[in-house]
């Protein structure tokens, strides 16, 4: 079950990166030995900063969203899913649960 962290940030990673996007990652702080590992190893594999890390709680999640992106993608719990709608709405950013 420890894998799934790392291949629910991964997976959707790869189409988005092979589409041209820039991309920000934001694991779970309920994982946050993965947390710390994508942190360290996204830098040195994308020197070119078209993957970043973000890591941190609630805090982090509202600062994202309220940054302007096109796209949001999230996997996690239906009430968080729930408040994440409900940010990402205030500027009609669409979003993939």
């Amino acid at each position: 079950p420890w894998n799934a962290p790392v291949l629910l940030s991964i997976l959707p990673l790869m189409g988005m990166l092979a589409a041209g996007n820039l991309c920000v990652l934001k694991p779970s702080e309920g994982a946050p030995n993965t947390s710390r590992l994508l942190a360290r190893l996204v830098p040195k594999y994308f020197p070119d900063r078209s993957v970043l890390v973000a890591e941190g709680g609630k805090e982090v999640v509202e600062d994202l969203i309220n940054t302007p992106v096109d796209h949001i993608l999230f996997t996690g719990g239906g009430e968080i899913g729930k408040r994440i709608l409900a940010l990402a709405a205030r500027h009609l950013t669409p979003v993939s649960l």
